[in-house]
C-alpha cells in the first residue's frame, strides 16, 4: 500500500506519512518533557500547549488505525488473501463475536 485515505483527516497519507504517525510521533511524544513532572506540586497548574500537542498526536494515530482497519476490512470481504497480524486480529475479533 503506497497511500491511504484517512477520512478524520480528510487527507491521503502517503507510506512515510503513514509510519510517522504511527511510530515517530509517539516515540517524539514519549521523550517530550512537561515541566510538571519535574515539579509535581505545581500539577493543577495547566499546560495546555503540552497536552492538545498529545491529544492531537493521539488523534491522528487513531484515526489512522481505523482507516488500517477499514481498508483490511474491504480486503478480507472482497476475498483478498493476505496473512498479516492485522488480519489474524480481526479475524480473531469477529470469531468471538459470532
Amino acid at each position: 500500500m503506497e497511500s491511504l485515505y484517512v477520512d478524520e483527516l480528510q487527507a491521503t497519507l502517503s507510506r512515510e506519512e503513514i509510519f510517522n504517525v504511527l511510530v515517530l510521533d509517539p516515540m517524539e511524544g514519549a521523550i517530550d518533557v512537561d515541566w510538571r513532572d519535574f515539579f509535581p506540586y505545581l500539577r493543577w497548574i495547566p499546560n495546555e500547549g503540552f497536552e492538545m500537542k498529545i491529544k492531537r498526536m493521539n488523534f491522528r494515530r487513531q484515526s489512522v488505525m481505523n482507516a488500517l482497519v477499514q481498508e483490511q476490512k474491504k480486503r478480507i470481504a472482497s476475498g483478498e488473501v493476505t496473512f498479516d497480524f492485522l488480519q489474524v486480529q480481526i479475524s480473531f475479533r469477529i470469531s468471538q463475536f459470532c
